[in-house]
């Protein structure tokens, strides 16, 4: 895998540390792209676990239930380390005290992270003006839109199949699915979040405005 997700030496021998892995890859398989995915998938749940634990309101009374990662959050972790982007995420979710116009590199280094390293792998990331914590979340987000839209453009020019599918009027036909009885009684649809639910709770005021929601830098933003 190339890009931004691509697996240094280092990062590689870690990922073949975890569990068996080291039966099932091999250092040569770092160049093998199916394997790199494999990898990408272990450090992403592994940054999962680590910012929802760091990020989740110790006081119940102020929460929601357990922190869910944004794509913001699993790419600083990625780019800074999981506890330099917990740091990061707490500064500039401190809206109170303007915390997004912080210098990242003032909050990683306080967290004990290597933002110079940093920097020069992701400098299209870290190396924005200003460099502030609100304009690299802003810069991450802008970039990944711009991808996912290239990626989607891709499938349906050379793989149609592969995109979801969606009815005339453009709804999808999941949606009828899941809002039927049946669906949302069923064992397997216990199994999920209860996504409609869920984007009530996201789409009320109360939520956008709850601490939990202000965690997040650019969560405000990237929903807008």
């Amino acid at each position: 895998m190339a890009g931004e997700l691509h697996r240094t030496g280092g990062e590689w021998q870690d990922f073949l540390n975890q569990g068996d892995n080291k039966t099932r890859y091999f250092p040569e398989d770092r160049l093998d792209p199916l394997a790199q995915l494999a990898a990408a998938a272990a450090s992403v749940s592994a940054a999962t676990q680590a910012l929802s634990t760091g990020l989740t309101n110790p006081d119940a009374s102020k929460g929601s239930g357990p922190y869910v990662p944004s794509t913001i959050d699993l790419f600083l972790a990625q780019m800074l380390g999981a506890k330099a982007a917990i740091a990061v995420s707490k500064k500039g979710g401190d809206t109170a005290n303007k915390g997004g116009e912080t210098p990242i590199e003032t909050a990683v280094t306080a967290s004990g992270g290597d933002f110079a390293a940093a920097k020069t792998r992701y400098p299209a990331f870290l190396g924005v003006a200003p460099p502030t914590i609100a304009n690299v979340c802003s810069t991450i987000e802008g970039k990944f839109d711009a991808a996912y839209k290239l990626v989607a453009t891709l499938l349906s020019e050379n793989t149609p199949e592969d995109l979801p599918q969606v009815a005339a009027g453009g709804k999808a036909p999941f949606v009828d699915c899941h809002n039927s009885a049946d669906s949302r009684n069923s064992a397997d649809s216990q199994n999920l979040v209860d996504s409609q639910n869920l984007v009530d709770c996201h789409n009320s005021a109360d939520f956008r405005n709850s601490v939990d929601c202000q965690n997040s830098a650019a969560f405000v933003d990237l929903q807008n």
